[in-house]
Formats: C-alpha cells, sequence, structure tokens
C-alpha cells in the first residue's frame, strides 16, 4: 500500500512538474512574441528616423548652397559697384 502511494505520489509530481514546465514555455512564448512585436516597432521608428535624417540632411545641403550663392552673389555685387 505504502508503495503504492509512493508511486502515486512520484507520478503525480512528475506530472505537475511537467505541467509548471509547460506553463513557463507558454509564458516565454508570449513574450517572446511581445518582444518580437517591440523590436518590430522599433525597426520601424528607426525606418522613419532615417528616412527624415536623409530628407533634413539634403534640405540643410540646399539651404547650405543657397546661402554660399547669395554670399557670392553680394560679393560680387560689392565689388562691381
Amino acid at each position: 500500500m505504502t508503495l503504492d502511494l509512493t508511486i502515486l505520489e512520484s507520478r503525480l509530481l512528475t506530472a505537475l512538474l511537467e505541467n509548471e514546465y509547460e506553463s513557463d514555455i507558454n509564458l516565454l512564448r508570449v513574450k517572446l512574441k511581445e518582444l518580437e512585436g517591440v523590436v518590430r516597432n522599433q525597426d520601424e521608428v528607426n525606418r522613419r528616423l532615417i528616412e527624415e535624417n536623409v530628407f533634413f540632411k539634403s534640405k540643410l545641403l540646399f539651404l547650405e548652397k543657397l546661402v554660399l550663392n547669395m554670399s557670392q552673389d553680394y560679393q560680387n555685387k560689392g565689388s562691381g559697384s
């Protein structure tokens, strides 16, 4: 009788541990999906920031050229008078 109880307790403990591991694995899968979503979101934010950076850089280069040309025109008009 005690041997049967010991075997049953052992099997019950094993089953409980397996359920606990399965529960932990499921929680980790959920966390993994959440983290993958965060990474995708960060990738999208990074992509948009890079696009904006390229846009502002091209605008800045345009304005630098414009200021340089205006400065040269002003100097040419000043020396030509």
